[in-house]
């Protein structure tokens, strides 16, 4: 039941709760201890809802990771998917695929198996941190070691989109067309 805080179910969202019972249902334990809540400032996170009777709070199966892993059929610990991206494979950095594929994922939406995980991470608008910051807001920053900071890291972003970006459109990948920085 939702909100009720001696389940282990409890959610203080809709979406917070399916992603327990997707979990749950596929092996992931979570400590009764704690709660996954909602609000406009962390968006979604977890909470104490009572003193820890364990360090271990989450135990997630590996068959339940999104990674680059999830695109190579040798693979046999995790979820094989038919992705688009699979002729990117070892042509661009594995962290970056595994960005890439989870665009693609987000963009299949419930037909995704990773569905009620994906509707619990932030979206684009809410992001705060000056990597997506606007020029004006960027100005704020001048002075600090962050601006420089974050330039750098906007910078490497980009020549990362770029590689990427190159490879998809040389394999054929429709994703490349549909997707942008």
């Amino acid at each position: 039941m939702v909100g009720d805080s001696t389940s282990p179910l409890s959610a203080t969202h809709p979406k917070a709760y399916a992603l327990i019972q997707w979990f749950t249902d596929h092996g992931g334990q979570l400590s009764d201890d704690v709660q996954i809540a909602f609000n406009d400032s962390r968006g979604f996170h977890m909470r104490a809802v009572r003193p820890l009777q364990s360090p271990v709070v989450v135990t997630c199966p590996f068959k339940l990771t999104l990674s680059c892993l999830n695109v190579d059929p040798e693979q046999k610990h995790v979820l094989f998917v038919d992705s688009c991206l699979r002729p990117c494979q070892g042509k661009i950095p594995d962290h970056i695929l595994t960005y890439l594929l989870l665009i693609e994922q987000r963009n299949k939406g419930k037909e995704s198996p990773w569905h009620a995980y994906i509707a619990c991470l932030p979206d684009a608008e809410s992001m705060t941190t000056p990597l997506w910051f606007h020029d004006e807001d960027i100005a704020f920053l001048a002075g600090t070691s962050l601006a420089p900071a974050a330039k750098d890291r906007k910078a490497l972003y980009h020549q990362q989109w770029e590689q990427a970006l190159g490879v998809m459109k040389t394999a054929g990948v429709a994703l490349a067309d549909e997707i942008d920085l």
